[in-house]
């Protein structure tokens, strides 16, 4: 590569290709006195067996983190919930191509579809906030938002009565009006 320049990364990797086939493999290596690609297909091709449901080691990747106060991981700037028992405990994230697994003690405490890396969004599992806030708190939260709502509803109701124009009171013909100029011009 030295002393040459290439456009894009495409042109790079497909240099790199070419020189690895025509040139890497069918030269005698230092080493073994045998070039690479005759030393492959007489000793190693006939060795190599299908991988089978195995994913490769470019599928996936193992984090370590901490479950943090909102049951969440972050992974890649998304966040994924795990069970609010695991709060400010390690935990390893398993990042495949289309999905995030949570474990801890050797079991899988969470699944999760795998978000586009950078999105900023929270995938949070039913349960998983459970016991974060005490049912008692729970319960006199919703009954306030509900209470709150439904007092809401109500005053918009009566907003809108004290607005409305009921033409019986105050529907006139024109000539009520016509005669109220024609009185006051005259």
């Amino acid at each position: 590569m030295a002393g040459r320049e290439f456009s894009s990364w495409a042109e790079l990797e497909a240099h790199l290709v070419r020189w690895t086939r025509e040139v890497a493999d069918l030269r005698v290596h230092g080493t073994t006195g045998e070039a690479p690609l005759e030393r492959f297909m007489r000793a190693e091709a006939q060795a190599l067996q299908p991988l089978e449901a195995k994913p490769s080691f470019l599928a996936e990747r193992e984090l370590v983190r901490v479950v943090h106060s909102d049951c969440c991981v972050e992974v890649e700037a998304n966040w994924y919930s795990a069970p609010q028992a695991l709060i400010r405990q390690r935990v390893s994230v398993l990042v495949r191509d289309q999905q995030v697994l949570i474990r801890h003690g050797g079991r899988i405490v969470a699944e999760h579809r795998r978000q586009r890396p950078g999105s900023r969004s929270r995938q949070v599992i039913d349960g998983h906030w459970d016991g974060l806030v005490p049912q008692r708190q729970r319960r006199e939260a919703v009954r306030s938002l509900r209470d709150t709502s439904e007092r809401c509803d109500q005053e918009q109701e009566q907003e809108q009565e004290r607005r409305m124009v009921r033409s019986s009171e105050l529907a006139r013909p024109l000539a009520v009006y016509a005669e109220l100029i024609g009185e006051v011009a005259a």
